[in-house]
């Protein structure tokens, strides 16, 4: 209500709050609705919804830092998507009872909290400025390039590579907006592009996982969310080379002296692209073929 509202409020009419920051409206007061039957239909109307936001999760974290971390350092650190998970969850469900409970979104509720609206609309601008540079587009170029003319375009090195990179970008970048401009409701585009998304990324992930993984990678994924604590070798701990575990060399408290992962160097090109793909961890002058890093120092081949 404004104050208007507020002067025209009868003396007998209690008054809604008005948390935080009085330059935002004061709430109003009303019953809750009774909620939904739960009936198929009622479900079915979730699905729209359900499917934006699922679709709108899947972003570069998921395609480009997950996976660098994952073929790193394998199931390792999978522990910190666990508790992403859960704080993802409680979230969620806090923003959802405040949302039901003041009937505005919590972004209007941050709003409201000191020294005012001005100044979280200044903060939010500041953590959300790389949403205006498409640098996703670009980190999504290079792949799809790689894919069109064979060769992984070196763009760093290359003057030629990095001109068709840009452009490619731009390309990507405007042709993502497309759907926006002639699809009628945006909504209804988004949630068109958000369900080709998750089928298109769901089913390319099944193809990936029961095609080209084995029951020890499954054991790895499935144990590494639970692996709490667990954490990558930074440096050598055996510093004076004895073998044991001397007093501070233990410095991850894992009870075991964790060598340095050495990097695997590309020794060979295989397929004759003039890009080395192909590794000799064994040492016997042939090219490896899947290898994976083990902590400690341990390879399979």
């Amino acid at each position: 209500m404004n104050e208007n509202a507020d002067s025209s409020r009868q003396p007998s009419e209690p008054l809604a709050p008005q948390p935080g920051c009085t330059s935002l409206p004061r709430w109003e007061l009303g019953e809750l609705p009774d909620p939904p039957v739960s009936t198929w239909r009622n479900g079915a109307a979730l699905l729209g919804p359900g499917l934006f936001m699922a679709g709108a999760a899947i972003g570069g974290g998921e395609w480009l830092t997950g996976p660098v971390i994952t073929a790193r350092y394998g199931g390792g650190l999978l522990w910190l998507a666990t508790l992403s998970i859960l704080g993802q969850t409680v979230y969620n469900v806090e923003v959802s009872r405040y949302t039901l409970y003041t009937g505005e979104p919590i972004f209007a509720g941050k709003f409201r909290t000191l020294p005012g609206p001005v100044f979280w609309v200044i903060v939010y601008l500041m953590f959300d400025i790389y949403m205006f540079f498409p640098y996703l587009i670009s980190s999504a170029t290079v792949p799809l390039l790689a894919i069109i003319l064979g060769v992984i375009p070196d763009p760093t090195n290359n003057p030629s590579d990095e001109m068709m990179v840009r452009v490619t970008s731009i390309v990507l970048f405007l042709v993502g907006l497309t759907p926006l401009l002639v699809g009628g409701k945006i909504y209804n585009s988004i949630k068109v592009l958000m369900t080709a998304k998750i089928i298109l990324v769901m089913g390319f992930l099944l193809v990936l996982a029961f095609m080209f993984s084995n029951a020890g990678t499954w054991k790895e994924v499935a144990t590494g969310f639970f692996k709490f604590g667990n954490i990558p070798v930074q440096r050598g701990e055996d510093a004076n080379g004895n073998g044991t575990i001397d007093e501070g060399e233990d410095w991850d408290g894992d009870g075991r002296l964790d060598p340095v992962e050495p990097t695997l160097q590309l020794v060979f090109d295989t397929d004759d692209d003039g890009q080395r793909d192909a590794t000799d961890v064994d040492g016997d002058g042939q090219p490896d073929g899947m290898v994976k890093v083990q902590l400690d120092g341990v390879y399979a081949l």
